[in-house]
C-alpha cells in the first residue's frame, strides 16, 4: 500500500495507529488477511488527513502524500483480498517495509 496506511496515519500525527501495524504480530495479521485489517484504517483515512492538515503544513504534506498513495493502492473495485498466501504475503511485507523506509527518509521525525 503503499501498504503503509498505518504509517501514513502515523505520519499524520496519530502515533498509536502507526504503532499498531509496526508490531510483528499485527504486521503478520495484515499480510495474511489484508482486507479485514486495513478496511477500518481506510475508512478513517479522510478524518486523519483533515486532522493532519489542522496540525500544520509539515503534517498536512506528509498525510497528503499518504492519502494519494492510498488511492493508488486501493483496487478500483474496492475489494481488498481477505487472504494472501505464501509469496503474496512476502510481497506485502516487502512492500510495507519499503514504503515505511521511504516515509522515514522523507518525514523521519513525523514517522518515528
Amino acid at each position: 500500500m503503499r501498504p503503509a496506511l498505518r504509517d501514513a496515519v502515523r505520519s499524520a500525527g496519530h502515533r498509536r495507529a502507526g504503532q499498531v501495524l509496526k508490531t510483528a504480530k499485527n504486521l503478520d495479521k495484515a499480510k495474511q488477511h489484508p482486507g479485514p485489517h486495513l478496511r477500518d484504517h481506510l475508512a478513517q483515512a479522510g478524518r486523519h488527513l483533515l486532522a493532519a492538515r489542522e496540525r500544520g503544513p509539515r503534517y498536512g504534506t506528509a498525510a497528503t502524500e499518504l492519502f494519494l498513495a492510498i488511492a493508488e493502492f486501493s483496487p478500483l473495485d474496492g475489494k481488498l483480498p481477505n487472504y494472501l498466501h505464501g509469496s503474496l504475503q512476502d510481497d506485502f511485507h516487502s512492500g510495507f517495509r519499503h514504503q515505511y523506509g521511504e516515509y522515514v527518509i522523507a518525514y523521519g521525525d513525523l514517522v518515528r
